[in-house]
């Protein structure tokens, strides 16, 4: 600021406007926005089902895992118990017949990580491309 002398010789202040600070803000905002730009614009890979695949439409088979070391399956209003071992034998001829089918795989919250994964490995070994975790 100023200070100016009027012809009645009172003292004036001159208000000057610094723009400095604005146009570093400004500045510092149009960085941000150029770095962060390429992240949002970030795409990701998804692989859709074709139309014509197989085991679209159909409900899916319901696997149950049990503390005790049973499994439930649920395939088409049918229910079946067995071992965790018969798992993969007892699912294939159901996964033969529409390949694509999707598995729905119901784990209890008590049941070991490690059992979960097991069971999960032997239903893609079986032949389920589809397994999906679900909890009721």
């Amino acid at each position: 600021m100023g200070i100016s002398t009027s012809p009645a010789g009172r003292a004036r202040a001159r208000a000057n406007i610094n723009i400095t600070p604005l146009v570093d803000v400004v500045l510092v905002l149009l960085i941000v926005f150029l770095v962060a730009a390429p992240v949002l614009m970030k795409q990701h890979e998804v692989s859709l089902p074709d139309r014509d695949a197989t085991g679209i439409g159909l409900p899916p088979i319901t696997v149950a895992v049990h503390g005790d070391g049973n499994v439930s399956i649920d395939a088409d209003g049918r229910e079946t118990t067995v071992l965790l071992i018969d798992l993969a034998p007892t699912v294939r001829p159901l996964l033969d017949a529409h390949p694509g089918r999707m598995i729905v795989l119901d784990v209890q919250p008590e049941l070991p990580y490690q059992i979960a994964v097991e069971t999960i490995d032997t239903l893609r070994s079986a032949g389920g491309g589809r397994v999906t975790l679900a909890r009721e």
